[in-house]
């Protein structure tokens, strides 16, 4: 008799090595290296180190939270949809947070909460579809927007006064 086993899907990778979550992925990812998503994924995760999320043009369900003033995150191809009564983006600090190539639909409050202090932010090559907001901005920031679109937005950018802000429009 002879026994066949699927074999446990894994969502992401660094390099060869293959991971089950992509909060796995983050914990073992050092300073520097890329995370490729290789499946759709419905997970909330933080990240707190200089990382690249490249969403090899996947869906992603959840939410991603930056936590590290320190830290210079890039969130790039990635899909996200669903993400309920809530930001697909929520940065509690980052040195520099770029979003290039992404997509967000159906994400309640919209794509970007920067709700502490993120010093440059940049969004690429972003649309942002049927959300309550599409960015909220706070604290100190740099802010570039280069072809950046929203459709069904209420809301589009919201910036609150806590600190200087520079926005720049290409």
């Amino acid at each position: 008799t002879v026994s066949a086993f699927a074999a446990e899907e894994t969502v992401a990778k660094i390099g060869d090595a293959e991971y089950k979550t992509l909060a796995a992925a983050i914990t073992e990812a050092e300073a520097g290296e890329t995370i490729t998503l290789t499946a759709d994924v419905t997970e909330n995760v933080t990240i707190n180190k200089s990382i690249t999320l490249d969403g090899g043009n996947n869906k992603y369900t959840g939410n991603i939270t930056t936590s590290s003033t320190k830290a210079n995150v890039v969130i790039k191809n990635v899909n996200f949809v669903d993400c309920a009564d809530n930001y697909a983006i929520k940065s509690n600090g980052a040195s520099s947070l770029t979003v290039e190539n992404c997509t967000a639909a159906n994400c309640g409050w919209g794509l970007l909460y920067a709700n502490k202090s993120t010093n440059t932010i940049t969004m690429k090559n972003v649309e942002i579809n049927d959300a309550t907001r599409g960015l909220r901005i706070n604290y100190n920031s740099k802010t570039t927007l280069e072809n950046v679109t929203m459709k069904n937005v209420k809301y589009g950018i919201e910036s609150l006064t806590y600190g200087e802000r520079t926005f720049t429009f290409k």
